[in-house]
């Protein structure tokens, strides 16, 4: 266990170095003042263990120093055993409310005080093992987190949003649509311009959750349509509209766009990420549209978007082009 012993009485210092000495501790460092004591904890290389603070010091005196341990080192759970000659209630209340973990009064029990000293050893140990463990508990997550890592272009499962499937599972649901089943389903596809930087700037778990969170703000813009989504990978998203739904596409992005802004959503560092959807295309399909049909454009909807996506590493805006699809049902708003 490594200790600082301060005291500005050199007397004390040979005391407590036979004390500590006989009873195993010889990483003993002594300061005569606060503020040697600070200058050695700035200075040493390893941290202290443990600390023997005095009272009564000329300059700043031993609670003082207590509390800038506390507050100002980051000692925040080593021990502190206040060594001194002030037995008075004020000194012990300022002492212990200024973060102090013993009190011995001057003159000290030799045998007192090296139980004290032990008691203290055990709990650096404890504390030293808590930190280990937290150290290793990060280097666990850090490890766990890269395995979870998600590949920019791989399609990601979005199992906890209601209306968003795999995308062979929509592909399934497309085959068992028979061809009148499917004139009049729109496919459309939705990207992210930004994802590439945000996949660089997002943990797994954060780039997950958004995902889920862009998937959920197109099915709200979709409100009301019966709308199937999927996830295609590098923030493109994939959705099949029944027939009879009308929408202005710009206006289903603008909407998803705001769904998704007000959820204030912020990376790994607390800065807010910006997101606005783009139309990537649609395809309307007709009478002699059949399942593989529509696989085939789901497909290259998907790749145009996915391609769009990962060359646009911001945002863009765009432009004022209208596309207008549908039969009967009018864009649902909130």
């Amino acid at each position: 266990m490594k200790i600082l012993a301060v005291d500005d009485d050199v007397l004390i210092h040979g005391v407590l170095r036979t004390v500590l000495g006989g009873a195993g501790y010889d990483d003993v460092t002594f300061a005569a003042s606060a503020n040697e004591a600070r200058t050695q904890v700035g200075a040493t290389s390893a941290p202290y263990d443990a600390y023997l603070l005095d009272i009564q010091m000329p300059g700043d005196d031993g609670i003082a120093l207590c509390r800038w341990l506390r507050k100002e080192a980051g000692c925040r759970a080593e021990p502190i055993i206040m060594i001194t000659a002030m037995s008075a209630r004020a000194f012990l209340d300022g002492a212990f409310q200024a973060g102090a973990t013993d009190y011995v009064t001057k003159p000290f029990d030799v045998t007192e005080l090296a139980t004290r000293i032990r008691q203290a050893d055990r709990q650096s140990q404890a504390n030293r093992r808590i930190r280990d463990d937290a150290i290793r508990l990060r280097a666990l997550k850090a490890a766990l987190e890269d395995m979870r890592r998600v590949d920019l272009a791989a399609s990601v499962a979005l199992d906890d949003v209601d209306g968003a499937l795999a995308p062979l599972a929509l592909e399934n649901y497309l085959l068992r649509l028979g061809r009148g089943d499917l004139a009049g389903t729109s496919l459309i596809a939705f990207r992210l311009p930004g994802i590439t930087r945000l996949h660089a700037r997002l943990a797994a778990t954060a780039y997950r959750d958004l995902l889920a969170d862009a998937a959920e703000s197109i099915l709200a813009a979709l409100q009301g349509s019966g709308a199937l989504l999927a996830h295609a990978g590098a923030g493109a998203f994939v959705t099949v509209l029944p027939r009879g739904f009308e929408a202005d596409l710009d206006e289903v992005a603008t909407l998803a766009s705001q769904v998704l802004d007000d959820l204030g959503l912020i990376d790994d560092t607390g800065l807010p990420i910006a997101a606005p959807f783009v139309v990537a295309g649609a395809h309307h399909c007709g009478m002699m549209t059949s399942g593989r049909d529509a696989i085939g454009v789901l497909h290259a909807l998907s790749a145009r978007a996915r391609v769009d996506s990962l060359e646009s590493a911001e945002p863009v805006h765009q432009d004022g082009s209208r596309q207008r699809f549908g039969l009967v049902r009018p864009f649902a708003r909130r």
